[in-house]
């Protein structure tokens, strides 16, 4: 049995067989009339339902079985199917449903057998959802932004791995090099402490030695930034020297603004982080002098081994997902390589040869880097594909939303047309028109879904905020015609919103036929591209802004008219509302394009606008 004969007979569930509320009722009223148990014969019904679910929940597992090699993303289904027909209890319930009918509760009955529905409609869902290009390359996305944050936390552990060792083949070069920063922190300890002095003293008259004092303050803090890079980013000393970098800065500020007193306190934070910088520097030390002989090559080769453990589960995790190990540029083929060379430096530790364990360990680190590049290549290459793929999805939405407002457009014109100054709908009309604000309002759910596509992306500027305003007028206009209107306003934003939908559509039509805004030029080298660029090219936007701007100015002026209606006096209220929130974006987003447009306006068309 395949997925779609086990769907069909899953799907007889509740088309064929279920018990429906007139089912129950009716079944109830025979019994309690005649005298009979046809309460018994429903429940008998409710458990022929349950032994078919038995046979398929034993079919989900036999059929993922078969499907495990050839098909593992149809096994894969099946299983989650079986999984969550177990954690929804559904044989347990369908139990319970069958006492209740023999009890004659039909009224419980009826409730839960409602939900079981529900619940076997959720797992039909479920086996018939298929995975959309789009969500496949974000998966895929995903995945590779996993691997480089792995890489990258393994070429840092390796870079802390080649320190101990190079301190383990040359610890008196290594004892330098920490007397070296020592003594650059007591310099600056003296430095800070003879500004400290001079700042207490002065009364903040004298502006120009305070200014000369913040220069002073400004060169003892990029001393300070500097020392903190040469020392271990993770190390105290390191963290102690950023605090106190910090506190320079306010202190430098402090006293470009005359605020001597101020500063003291920021230099007297200052001089305590770089004590405890210092501290730190005299507790590495002494920890160097642990730091020698074949015990501590022997604990360093066991971490070596660790971190080459955990570089081959990146290297099957990458194979696993069909990630190939040869070729020259595979990330997983380089991956191995590293973890070759941390193996063979392993071994070298633990033989007490840390000059050889060196050279590996840098092999490492370039194999891992080379495997992290190519990642990020083929990162931004998904990424180009999934915002593509996204236009045209947007594009998809858009064109059906269309499609279905001009058809809610013309319906209700039709029937205000037949209403004519008619105070009241008929009846066939009311009836019509409750079918047609449905569908207006359907399209609110479509809008909502087209902006959170919007939002994943994260670089629309423009055309997030017009569809989440479109949203916010389909809910007010559907809200019209629940209320049976057909009048001017309602006329007027269908149009409005049917306009919008059209400046989408041709937006994404010119984006798709232009250029690709994504790829952008290959940078020198060969290096990945690593800014994001946006899924619109900025004059789009500005299009669009421009029309959004137009639209707000015409609904401005029907709400005026819309004043003589009273009865809208609330709707009116909440589209003010919302216009004048859109009107404050639009100004937010007219300066962001703003900064945007200025390095592209030399190179493109600025006449392209009108």
């Amino acid at each position: 049995m395949r997925i779609p004969v086990l769907l069909t007979s899953l799907l007889g569930l509740f088309v064929c067989e279920p018990l429906s509320a007139q089912d129950l009722v009716a079944g109830g009223l025979v019994a309690e009339a005649q005298g009979t148990d046809d309460t018994s014969l429903l429940g008998a019904r409710q458990q022929r339902i349950k032994r078919l679910m038995n046979d398929l929940e034993s079919k989900f597992t036999e059929l993922a079985s078969k499907l495990r090699e050839e098909q593992p993303d149809q096994a894969k289904k099946l299983e989650d199917a079986f999984k969550q027909s177990k954690e929804l209890l559904l044989m347990q319930r369908m139990d319970q449903i069958t006492a209740l009918l023999d009890a004659a509760k039909l009224e419980s009955a009826t409730e839960e057998q409602g939900q079981v529905v529900g619940d076997l409609k959720a797992l039909i869902d479920l086996l018939l959802y298929e995975e959309s290009e789009y969500e496949r390359l974000q998966r895929e996305i995903e995945q590779l932004e996993k691997w480089k944050e792995s890489l990258e936390g393994l070429i840092k552990q390796e870079a802390e791995l080649q320190e101990e060792t190079e301190i383990l083949e040359d610890p008196k070069k290594a004892e330098e090099v920490l007397d070296a920063k020592m003594k650059k922190a007591q310099d600056l300890i003296k430095k800070q402490e003879e500004l400290l002095a001079r700042t207490e003293v002065s009364n903040g008259s004298d502006v120009d030695a305070l200014d000369q004092m913040a220069d002073e303050q400004a060169e003892l803090r990029q001393e300070t930034k500097a020392l903190a890079e040469e020392t271990d980013s993770e190390g105290k000393a390191s963290s102690a020297l950023s605090k106190a970098a910090n506190s320079q800065r306010e202190a430098e500020n402090q006293l470009g603004q005359a605020k001597p007193k101020e500063a003291a306190v920021s230099e007297k934070k200052a001089i305590e982080g770089l004590k405890k910088a210092l501290k730190a520097l005299e507790q590495e030390k002494e920890q160097l002098a642990k730091m020698a002989g074949e015990e501590a090559a022997g604990k360093l080769s066991e971490k070596q081994s660790e971190t080459a453990g955990e570089t081959d589960e990146l290297a099957q995790e990458m194979a696993e997902a069909g990630e190939p190990k040869d070729g020259e540029d595979s990330p997983a083929a380089s991956v191995q390589k590293a973890q070759e060379q941390m193996n063979q430096a392993a071994q070298q530790l633990g033989q007490n040869q840390a000059g050889k364990a060196g050279e590996n360990q840098e092999n490492a680190q370039e194999e891992l880097q080379k495997a992290k590049e190519e990642v990020e290549r083929q990162l931004n290459e998904l990424r180009d594909q999934a915002q593509e793929e996204q236009i045209v999805k947007l594009a998809e939405v858009f064109q059906k939303m269309l499609e279905t407002q001009r058809s809610v457009t013309g319906a209700t014109k039709a029937i205000a047309e037949r209403r004519g100054d008619a105070e009241r709908l008929r009846r066939a009309d009311r009836i019509e028109l409750r079918k047609w604000a449905k569908a207006e309002r359907s399209l609110e759910e479509d809008a909502q879904a087209a902006e959170q596509l919007l939002i994943d992306d994260g670089t629309s500027i423009v055309f997030r905020d017009v569809v989440g305003f479109l949203q916010t007028e389909i809910a007010n206009v559907s809200e019209m015609m629940e209320r049976q209107q057909t009048g001017l306003l309602v006329r007027e934003a269908h149009i409005e919103i049917e306009t919008t939908l059209q400046e989408l559509v041709a937006s994404l039509e010119n984006t798709q036929m232009g250029q690709p805004q994504q790829g952008g030029q290959p940078q020198q080298g060969g290096q990945p591209q690593q800014q994001r660029q946006s899924l619109f090219p900025p004059l789009a936007e500005l299009k669009l802004l421009r029309l959004t701007q137009q639209r707000i100015n015409r609904q401005t002026t029907a709400m005026e008219v819309g004043k003589a209606q009273p009865e809208f006096a609330d709707l009116l209220e909440d589209r003010y509302d919302n216009a004048a929130a859109m009107q404050d974006k639009l100004t937010n987003m007219t300066r962001q394009l703003a900064t945007q447009l200025q390095p592209t306006m030399t190179q493109e068309d600025p006449n392209a606008i009108d």
